[in-house]
């Protein structure tokens, strides 16, 4: 009796613990949180790479800027040569950077990323208060589409975009404490609610827009309250903003000026920045705008986008309409169009094209136009569960959409950081043959910038560039690794893969042309694309020039090099065996000659080889003049990873490139070494 009565006792308590677990649940403050926390792991699944990513672009002369000023002059003058002025972006970098002492990529990424996360779950909040059904899935909703908008990429990515997650987090904020500050009356938080809008200008220009989508919102939510009412708590933002625009404009040079002449002429950009913009708007379904333009070659690009949207955003009216949520169209509409006038109005074509940052405060109109559905209410509960679920899935797929588009674009900042982590590990090294005025690093076909083959969207650029024009690989190193390094870069298109994803930084050389430069450099880097992404590695210098032949050396290839010095070391976390090759020029080449390198097994069968010119390909021996001593190390990576240690030798040597006949190789005592390869020992540890 005893154990039935205890199991009994247990049933009963489950049952409570049950009906305790639906009522917290049934509560707004249980289900917020929900919906925060599931913003948030979302965010960070779609985002998080971007703690890992370094310091580029125009990080790099902006932070540069800053490392010269304080605090106080970050109030009081615009950035030198940009004339613009957002301190309260440039403060946040600055205090950041006096908290840690030197400038941290992963806290400056993490700062954006968080204002991106916060911005989601104060959409989230507005769209939750102000829903007549559904609230916590259509605050949900909201925050998904806004968080994995696809063109946010480039202001979320990107350090230097900072200013637009932060002002659009003003403006969210001032939207949210206005709306909670109404009923009752809360004068303290109405108060905030004003600072905050007044704010936002000094984050960036689009800021002065806070006091008009403020007024927006409470005119498009609250259609029953009286104008003089609405008047009433609504012109302090408006006086507020003005005397923000003041103060914003009484710093010197505070501020581009203001293209209003833009506004009247160049119609054919304010054309062509509408039709980007409805595309951003539109985007669930603006990918039918390449099939169209496919089956209409004749139609301009921004035709073809005005014939795949704006017949969608139409139905999509008519049914928000036939739902009684006209003033949600509005209001999303409204809101998107107002965000975007002033890149419309005042913008060239070519810098919105290449500025998908530019639709972030856009953004949030079209992430609730896309969700009105949810906050629908009809008659029937057969079919408000089936309009939940219909409006739910269309969500869910925009947002799955919006996810895999973003993850396809971090691949390339992800190349991006690696070539600027690679460019550290492949130059900080000693410069063995910096003598002299040669000094620094030689970079060949280091990427300026990275591009996606097919872009998804018919108008917009998807690429990332490396440094701003004009500025140094020199300063982005020191930014980021806080030591000065010089360097000089050329392209040599000779080397670059066919499916390169990037455009190289520098001027165009030959090999020819580019051999000057070769003897000048203290070490050469260069640049492939592997099956990784970039490759960046390390691969010599001359060491002396006008040398007479030494009496030690290893091997003679060809009556023409003698290899003084070999030794192979091998790197376990690429899976490469690095040989390092020291070579003297005894007579110049008469004809074409590739050298080669490979890892044979014990019986001698070939497991992996690298042949080419010397220095990765950049340096043709051919080129070499009488005297010279060259260094350069060549990499081998075995396609089925490295075998065991001792189960395999290296081989070195050399062959006319017509006809790969090998040259004679003779060891010092005059002796014809087998198949004229030069055997190559391992470095000492």
């Amino acid at each position: 009796m005893q154990a039935i009565s205890s199991i009994m006792q247990t049933d009963v308590d489950i049952r409570a613990s049950r009906r305790r677990l639906n009522t917290l649940a049934r509560r707004p403050a249980f289900r917020i949180v929900g919906v925060f926390t599931i913003l948030v792991v979302v965010g960070l699944a779609c985002y998080g790479f971007t703690l890992r990513l370094p310091l580029f672009w125009d990080d790099i002369f902006q932070f540069k800027w800053l490392d010269g000023v304080n605090l106080a002059q970050v109030w009081s003058m615009p950035v030198t040569g940009l004339n613009y002025f957002r301190p309260l972006a440039f403060s946040l970098w600055k205090i950041l950077r006096l908290l840690q002492g030197a400038w941290n990529g992963s806290a400056q990424h993490l700062l954006t990323l968080a204002l991106h996360l916060i911005n989601a779950c104060l959409l989230a909040a507005i769209v939750a208060k102000l829903s007549p059904a559904h609230r916590s899935a259509a605050g949900l909703a909201a925050g998904l589409l806004f968080l994995l908008f696809p063109f946010s990429f480039q202001a979320v990515i990107p350090v230097n975009s900072l200013m637009h997650p932060l002002h659009a987090a003003l403006i969210l904020a001032a939207t949210l404490t206005y709306l909670l500050s109404e009923a009752p009356q809360r004068v303290v938080l109405r108060t905030v609610s004003i600072l905050l809008a007044a704010l936002a200008l000094f984050a960036h220009e689009n800021g002065i827009l806070a006091a008009a989508l403020v007024t927006l919102t409470a005119i498009c939510m609250k259609p029953r309250t009286s104008l003089k009412r609405l008047a009433a708590g609504l012109w302090p933002y408006w006086v507020a903003v003005f005397v923000a625009f003041v103060l914003w404009r009484s710093i010197p040079r505070g501020g581009n000026p203001l293209p209003l002449d833009a506004i009247f002429t160049q119609w054919e950009s304010r054309f062509q920045n509408s039709a980007y913009f409805l595309q951003v708007f539109a985007f669930p379904v603006s990918f039918l705008a390449r099939p169209v333009k496919s089956i209409l070659p004749a139609l301009s690009d921004q035709a073809a986008i005005l014939i795949a949207c704006l017949p969608a955003v139409a139905i999509w009216c008519a049914i928000v309409w036939r739902a009684r949520r006209g003033t949600w169209a509005l209001w999303s509409i409204g809101w998107a169009a107002v965000a975007a006038l002033p890149s419309i109005a005042m913008l060239s074509f070519n810098y919105v094209l290449e500025s998908p940052r530019l639709v972030y405060l856009a953004s949030i109109g079209a992430a609730i136009f896309w969700t009105i559905p949810l906050t629908f209410v009809w008659e029937s509960r057969t079919a408000n569960r089936v309009s939940l679920a219909l409006a739910a899935l269309a969500v869910i797929i925009a947002a799955a959409w919006g996810y895999l588009y973003i993850q396809q674009r971090a691949g390339l900042y992800e190349m991006l950081g690696n070539a600027i982590y690679q460019l550290h590990d492949a130059s900080e090294r000693p410069e063995p043959c910096a003598q002299g005025v040669r000094r620094g690093t030689l970079l060949v076909n280091y990427p300026a910038w990275f591009f996606v083959g097919q872009p998804e969207y018919l108008v917009g650029h998807d690429g990332i560039t490396t440094l701003s024009a004009g500025q140094k690989l020199d300063d982005l190193y020191a930014i980021n690794f806080g030591r000065q390094r010089r360097f000089t870069t050329a392209v040599l298109p000779d080397i670059l893969p066919r499916n390169a994803v990037f455009t190289g930084l520098g001027d165009t050389q030959t090999q020819d042309s580019l051999q000057a430069a070769l003897r000048a450099a203290g070490q050469v880097v260069v640049n492939q694309q592997g099956a990784d992404g970039m490759v960046l590695r390390y691969a010599g210098c001359l060491s002396a020039a006008n040398q007479s032949a030494p009496a030690a050396y290893q091997a003679i290839i060809g009556d023409r090099l003698l290899l003084l010095h070999s030794a192979y070391r091998v790197d376990t976390a690429h899976g490469d065996v690095q040989i390092a090759l020291d070579w003297h020029v005894q007579a110049p080449d008469p004809e074409d000659v590739t050298v080669f390198a490979q890892l044979v097994d014990a019986s001698g069968r070939l497991i992996a080889q690298a042949d080419g010119y010397p220095l990765d390909g950049v340096s043709p021996s051919r080129l070499w003049r009488l005297g010279d001593q060259w260094r350069e190390v060549r990499t081998i990576h075995p396609a089925g990873g490295l075998p065991p240690a001792g189960s395999y030798r290296v081989l070195v040597g050399a062959y006319v490139t017509a006809g790969a006949v090998r040259l004679h190789a003779y060891n010092p005592a005059g002796q014809r070494l087998a198949d004229d390869a030069v055997p190559v020992a391992a470095a000492n540890p």
